[in-house]
Formats: C-alpha cells, structure tokens, sequence
C-alpha cells in the first residue's frame, strides 16, 4: 500500500553483524567518542585557567 515509506534492508548492518564486525565498529566509535569527551574537559580546563589569570 505505501510502499515508498518503507525503509529499504539494511545489507551492511546484516553482513556486519553476521561477521562480527558490529562490535568493531561500536568499540571503535566508543573511543571516538571518549577521546572527543576527553578533549573537551581538557580544553575547559585550560580556558578556566586562562580566565583566571586574566
């Protein structure tokens, strides 16, 4: 009936979940998304210290 909604298969999610590669790619974008975090306190920290000392 409404067959324009509907979402093609996902092919790649399929084959990377068959292979185990899904796990990959979630830890890989876990650090990405650490190191992102990690940056950012790193960088207010450094501007709090520059705001103190001015």
């Amino acid at each position: 009936m409404m067959k324009f909604l509907q979402a093609p298969p996902a092919e790649m999610a399929d084959i990377f979940r068959s292979e185990g590669k899904m796990y990959v790619v979630l830890v890989v974008l876990g650090i990405v998304f650490i190191g992102v975090v990690a940056y950012l306190i790193w960088m207010d920290r450094r501007i709090k210290k520059l705001e103190e000392k001015a």
